[in-house]
């Protein structure tokens, strides 16, 4: 029986040393270097996952040389303020590796909405950012990336909008990577009270060729009847590396929509949740990606219904062109109080040729018998006829398949916020 060993190459130099120097850097409240120390033992004692887990099995990470990608020693000062810019945005952080480039405040945002870099929020706010800092369902013990992230998240953004605040226009992050070679652990925290509203964008890119390293996570909390609508456009260079967890917290009559755009990266590894756990509430899920050349994207939802008579929808539809590979693996999970729930779960593919492949994993684990919970997944090509006939009309070969494929993903982009739209077209 042939055993497998995990590379050498695992491991970042994340030693004890490495973080005490962070420690010192960082000057952050006793709670939150706690909360590192304790991340970081985890981060020692779990394994790196191999293609013996079920949920990498697809995905083999053992050839990324992890080792190459130092950690970021400049990071953005706590005596930065925000800038006054009546723009379209309610606000706007820029960040290019750890460090600010913008920071934008709309001037009719309330000012009890607190929109800030996490770093500055730990010293304002640091009372409520500790009630709610990966105590979801995304702790250190979760996993190795998990734990890597708690100890070692290098920069992010905190945004809290108290109840029955609506805001229309959206807030917009930038996670800009310089162009050097470094490892990035942005973390987002977004909380909703009850009966609150507001979009966020986030635009993840590169700037030059430089290899990046992301190991990010997305937390998000919506309290009874708060609406999000929330958009992740991934376009990372294709030479970097993202690995992204993420997860929502749902309360009573909440409703969540988000859309995950996955363009860039040479590898991404994204898993999204979403924990229902009050009746009435309305989660969509949906997702677009363009996986060409030698890209890997391994996609997995989760729908966790832990209340009663709520609803959630996932639709992810994606092409793959080239030597290109989509995994897609889907979990729709009942509890066993969560009668009336309504489930829906959609993969769909386009192949260009031969050689790319898509694969799509639906599932379903079902503890009540008063439900209504389904699944699709296709993978197919472009239709000859519907080519033909573009075709007829003057319409290069080119040119044809480039309009079908539109029409397939826009069947989801045109359910996105409007800021977003233009970005993906």
């Amino acid at each position: 029986m042939k055993i497998k060993t995990t590379p050498p190459i695992f491991s970042l130099g994340m030693d004890e040393q490495t973080l005490e120097q962070w420690l010192r850097l960082r000057s952050e409240p006793n709670w939150m270097q706690q909360f590192r120390q304790e991340a970081f033992r985890l981060f020692q004692l779990f394994p790196w996952p191999t293609t013996d887990d079920e949920e990498w099995r697809r995905t083999r990470i053992s050839h990324i040389p992890f080792a190459n990608f130092p950690l970021p020693q400049k990071f953005t000062s706590l005596q930065k303020e925000p800038v006054h810019n009546d723009k379209a945005n309610a606000a706007t952080l820029y960040f290019s590796s750890a460090e600010i480039k913008e920071w934008e405040i709309h001037p009719n945002l309330p000012q009890n909405i607190i929109f800030a870099p996490l770093a500055q929020a730990l010293q304002q706010h640091g009372e409520l950012l500790q009630h709610y800092f990966m105590t979801t369902s995304l702790r250190p013990a979760d996993g190795k990336f998990e734990a890597m992230h708690g100890a070692f998240w290098t920069h992010g953004v905190f945004l809290y909008i108290p109840d029955g605040a609506h805001i229309a226009r959206p807030f917009r992050i930038i996670l800009e990577e310089s162009g050097q070679q470094r490892a990035s652990l942005p973390h987002l925290l977004i909380v909703l009270g009850k009966s609150a509203s507001a979009t966020v964008v986030v635009e993840s890119r590169s700037r030059g060729k430089g290899s990046v390293l992301r190991n990010g996570l997305v937390e998000i909390v919506l309290q009874q009847d708060a609406d999000l609508k929330f958009a992740y456009l991934q376009n990372l260079n294709e030479s970097s590396y993202e690995f992204l967890n993420g997860w929502a917290h749902i309360e009573r009559d909440a409703r969540f929509y988000s859309l995950f755009a996955t363009l860039g990266s040479q590898l991404a590894k994204l898993r999204f949740g979403g924990g229902i756990v009050g009746p009435g509430a309305q989660v969509e899920l949906d997702g677009v990606y363009f996986a060409h050349r030698h890209q890997h994207f391994d996609q997995r939802t989760i729908q966790f219904h832990q209340a009663p008579a709520a609803t959630s929808n996932v639709f992810y539809k994606g092409v793959v062109k080239d030597k290109a590979r989509a995994v897609y693996q889907g979990l729709i999970r009942v509890f066993k109080d969560a009668q009336k729930t309504n489930a829906y779960q959609s993969n769909k593919n386009l192949s260009l040729n031969d050689g790319a492949r898509a694969d799509s994993i639906p599932s379903l684990e079902i503890e009540a018998n008063d439900v209504r919970c389904t699944h699709g997944a296709t993978v197919g090509k472009l239709n000859e006829n519907a080519l033909f006939y573009l075709m007829s009309r003057g319409l290069s070969r080119a040119e044809a398949s480039k309009l079908l494929i539109q029409g397939f993903l826009d069947e989801v982009i045109e359910k996105a916020p409007a800021g977003v739209r233009p970005i993906l077209h």
